[in-house]
């Protein structure tokens, strides 16, 4: 009887202890934080620099959930200090970009925020985007488009080889090419007017391997804190507020005007990209997985054409309409109506990414611009994408360390927790869709 009673003693008593372990665990979990002095970051706080990659091995404090994990948790993100009729809108066009898609939406629903999203699928494209921006529908309105969204029946049929500066382009290149850019400005009116019926305050035109901030080297951080969420808004507020004397000179070129262009600065590799032994890591937060954090470094001089950004409070009517006198373009959202900053006193640049040789490959695929060859991912990296200053400026200036955008990942950690953030940046880059590159000697 008394060895009885001292059994069911000691089954209440591991009862006990573990309910307290498991009560416990959510607390734990709670309290495991970055603390603030992660918040501003420089490139030593990531340590070593080795193979051109940042190294995750002294990436600190480590995270906790491990991305191959099954997450059930439902999580809570936090919203930025802006409503989405107060920050930004996106519009973008997308072929075979699933890789490079959480990182691009991160990075800039905390930096301007973006809470409005419109996502169109190029037809080629092989893998929708929907499973990977289902965990931002909370706090970004995320709007899918196909060609019938947006176009008319059959107006491919109607498009020349020859325009969009495709004449000098070979035949069997230029009608495709042409059709793209023919679908990009057209994507661009029709999102423009579809983010003006939602009365948003600024909409920007550009690419998922482009990333818009703040140029450091232009505005100190006594004024903007890019650690914090939505300081693109939040500066951007403060120029525009009728008694700033910031940036008088910039007034009407970035700010105050209905189209402003900004610089493109080439970021770019500087090592060989063909370490398979690399491709195994499993740290969710794992910088060789971030083009913002493995390629600190850039071309000496800004790519020719900049992108753009549209003042919705300040965009004319006739921009509007659905036959508008204004041509929209890819570089130019509003063509002749927007001012384009100048390199040396610009408030702000787009970061262009050219990625690893598999991060090309796997874009490259089905895009008729571009040859899925290591001989075309080498022009492009050395040429600035084959576009103008930055072709001569690889061979004249060696590349410049300028890591400026980097504390957003340690930033964005802080503001919606660890384990939040973990969950949502677990399949940055090609961890986000199901392809293995070929074997490297089979590609030339």
């Amino acid at each position: 009887m008394n060895n009885e009673n001292t059994m069911k003693k000691t089954g209440f008593i591991s009862k006990l202890l573990l309910c307290a372990i498991f009560l416990s665990v959510p607390f734990l979990f709670s309290n495991f934080r970055f603390h603030s002095q992660y918040v501003i970051v420089t490139r030593s706080q990531f340590g070593p620099f080795e193979d051109g990659v940042f190294s995750a091995d002294s990436f600190s404090p480590r995270v906790i959930l491990n991305s191959s994990s099954n997450q059930s948790t439902t999580w809570s993100l936090k919203p930025p200090p802006y409503t989405q009729q107060e920050s930004f809108a996106a519009c973008i066009l997308v072929l075979d970009q699933n890789h490079r898609l959480t990182e691009w939406i991160a990075y800039h629903y905390f930096a301007l925020p973006l809470r409005t999203l419109i996502i169109a699928y190029d037809p080629k494209t092989t893998d929708r985007a929907t499973p990977l921006l289902e965990r931002w529908k909370d706090v970004i309105e995320i709007i899918e488009w196909e060609d019938k969204d947006y176009l008319p029946p059959q107006w491919t049929k109607r498009v020349q080889p020859g325009i969009h500066g495709t004449k000098n382009l070979p035949p069997d290149v230029a009608l495709p090419v042409a059709i793209h850019r023919q679908r990009q400005i057209s994507f661009m009116h029709k999102c423009t007017q579809a983010v003006a019926a939602k009365n948003v305050a600024r909409v920007i035109h550009h690419d998922v391997d482009e990333y818009f901030r703040v140029n450091t080297n232009v505005v100190s951080q006594d004024l903007v804190n890019t650690a914090e969420p939505g300081h693109i808004t939040q500066f951007l507020n403060r120029l525009e507020q009728a008694k700033s004397t910031l940036f008088p000179s910039a007034k009407g070129i970035a700010y105050g005007t209905s189209c402003s262009v900004f610089p493109r600065l080439q970021y770019t590799p500087i090592a060989e990209e063909t370490n398979r032994a690399k491709s195994n890591r499993t740290h969710p937060i794992d910088p060789y997985y971030f083009d913002t954090l493995r390629y600190p470094y850039r071309n000496s001089a800004e790519i020719m054409e900049g992108k753009g950004i549209i003042n919705m409070k300040l965009i004319p009517p006739r921009a509007l309409k659905d036959k508008t006198t204004i041509q929209y373009r890819v570089h130019k959202p509003l063509n002749r109506l927007c001012k384009e900053s100048t390199p040396n006193s610009t408030l702000f640049v787009f970061n262009h990414y050219m990625g690893s040789f598999e991060s090309f490959l796997y874009s490259a695929r089905n895009d008729p611009r571009n040859e899925p060859t290591r001989a075309k991912w080498e022009e492009r990296v050395q040429a600035g994408g084959g576009m103008g200053k930055a072709r001569t400026a690889w061979q004249q200036d060696p590349p410049l360390l300028d890591d400026a955008i980097t504390n957003w990942v340690p930033a964005f950690v802080e503001w919606q927790s660890e384990e939040v953030a973990s969950w949502l940046l677990r399949d940055t880059g090609l961890r986000a869709v199901d392809w293995q590159p070929p074997p490297v000697n089979s590609v030339q």
